[in-house]
């Protein structure tokens, strides 16, 4: 619907959208509060019920307090045609979208037939449907039927020269691009090989005459077969050679760096075999599922990065970045993880930035004489005060410097024994040290409660709040900390100024010092 919308009509369609949402929320408050039946079902079919009245062009105005007091009852009473088990089968669905949608008819003067299948007009034209024999028509086979998402499998680089060999794998199609001359990614991908680091998936569609065709990771394949001077077929069926076959690999800087100009030949037998059996991800799109599949569409979509790794960020550190340092950074994060987290879900390394962030501040804190934390600092947007990292390219400057390395795992052992010792101390009880007290306790600080999820400005103010309050002060006010934390976190969402946010954080170091 979003793409075939009127832009000047969006605006409309998201209100209205965010009325349904509204009207949902208060009817289910009202059934949880009265400690009444209430699931995902009637939500479903109360918004199905809200959008038929918006069709009749009727205002959901008339959904006002009383109606919904009367509607929880009615559902309440009615709550076996909404229970989940077997929800999904014809009889149980049609009858809870039937039951609701009576309900509604009656109250509000609409018919609902034309949107319920049971109508005698509906039955009617569907058993005409039926009885019309297509002759075109044929038996759904299980191909037919075949979900066309394709999903990872595996190949060994040995399986796709053997393809190659039987000319059914094409690395280089028309519309790919030119192969790139980068000596130091290539030597990136061996090292990452030997090292037994998986590589990114690569792309293929399979025509019809059952040939794949690369859509993207060429550069990788070209990287693998030109090191092991082995050849590839071009569109033509011919014979060719990478712009890099045989290149001896540029280490100097990378972990394997005793293999630095080191070509295949100079490898042992166990390396090579470990190259040739390397098992790459392969992600196949069948152009027997995908009739309407264009593979160029895809080569452009998979080439403009569309989930791209951002500047940095820890996905980005963790490629190149000093192998201690991340180590660290990892070791001190797994040892606290279960509680002090960012993300459940930490696809995105979101955790690590986190931790890596606190260690930038903690070198800071380490190797400046100011206090300040200059590195952090916040501000006031409508009533909400906002914390942030000043510049996460200064995070990256300062990875990124060898001079640092030692100071930076320092940071890292620091943070640990000084800022999450804090914060442990503060969350934990006396007598009950279990993770789900800590995370209770460390969220209740936090106001996560009303929020829903942890953010990550709430981090910062904490490391804010505490930077100043020894661990002696805290282990002697555990409990009164831990209430004005909380305090000062509520405060943060309803401020007058940050002159007398200030105040606040100054008073607050006041009594603890």
């Amino acid at each position: 619907m979003s793409s075939q919308v009127d832009e000047g009509n969006i605006e409309n369609i998201y209100n209205k959208l965010i009325q349904k949402i509204n009207i949902l929320k208060k009817i289910k408050t009202k059934s949880t509060t009265k400690n009444l039946f209430y699931n995902r079902l009637i939500s479903e079919c109360i918004f199905w019920a809200l959008s038929i009245i918006e069709e009749n062009n009727n205002s959901l105005e008339i959904i006002n307090e009383k109606f919904i007091a009367d509607l929880v009852i009615f559902v309440n009473k009615n709550k076996d045609s909404f229970k989940m088990d077997r929800s999904s089968f014809a009889k149980e669905l049609q009858k809870r979208y039937t039951v609701l949608g009576d309900y509604f008819a009656k109250k509000l003067n609409i018919s609902f037939d034309d949107y319920l299948i049971t109508t005698s007009e509906f039955k009617k034209e569907n058993k005409l449907n039926k009885n019309v024999k297509n002759p075109e028509q044929k038996e759904t086979s299980f191909d037919d039927l075949r979900i066309n998402k394709p999903e990872p499998s595996s190949i060994t680089i040995v399986d796709i020269c053997r393809q190659m060999e039987r000319q059914r794998f094409l690395i280089r199609p028309p519309y790919q691009r030119e192969e790139v001359k980068n000596r130091n990614k290539s030597s990136a991908i061996i090292e990452s090989i030997l090292l037994g680091i998986k590589l990114p998936p690569i792309f293929v569609y399979k025509r019809k005459d059952g040939v794949s065709e690369v859509l993207d990771g060429q550069q990788r394949l070209l990287s693998i077969l030109g090191f092991l001077k082995k050849e590839y077929l071009d569109e033509k069926g011919n014979k060719q050679k990478s712009n890099k076959h045989g290149y001896s690999l540029s280490l100097n800087n990378g972990i394997l760096n005793d293999l630095h100009g080191c070509n295949v030949d100079k490898l042992t037998s166990e390396q090579v075999k470990k190259i040739n059996n390397f098992d790459l991800w392969i992600i196949e799109i069948n152009s027997r599922y995908n009739k309407d599949f264009e593979p160029i569409d895809l080569f452009l979509r998979l080439n403009s990065k569309p989930y791209p790794i951002k500047e940095n960020t820890f996905e980005m550190w963790n490629s190149y970045i000093d192998k201690d340092i991340i180590e660290s950074i990892k070791s001190t994060m797994s040892d606290n993880i279960n509680w002090f987290y960012f993300r459940k879900n930490n696809k995105r390394m979101e955790n690590e930035n986190i931790y890596t962030a606190f260690t930038y501040l903690q070198y800071y804190q380490d190797n400046c004489d100011s206090l300040d934390f200059k590195p952090l600092e916040y501000y006031k947007i409508g009533e909400k005060i906002n914390f942030r990292l000043k510049s996460k390219t200064d995070v990256t400057k300062i990875l990124e410097d060898v001079k640092n390395k030692e100071n930076l795992i320092k940071a890292c052992n620091d943070l640990s024994e000084v800022f999450i010792y804090k914060v442990k101390s503060i969350v934990e009880d006396d007598s009950v040290n279990r993770i789900d007290v800590l995370n209770k306790n460390f969220e209740k600080i936090c106001n996560v409660s009303t929020s829903g999820r942890r953010t990550q400005q709430s981090f910062y103010a904490l490391w804010f709040f505490v930077s100043k309050i020894s661990i002696q002060s805290i282990e002697k006010n555990k409990i009164s900390i831990r209430e004005d934390l909380h305090a000062l976190f509520q405060l943060m969402n309803f401020v007058k100024s940050k002159e007398s946010f200030e105040r606040k954080i100054k008073s607050f170091w006041k009594k603890y010092q």
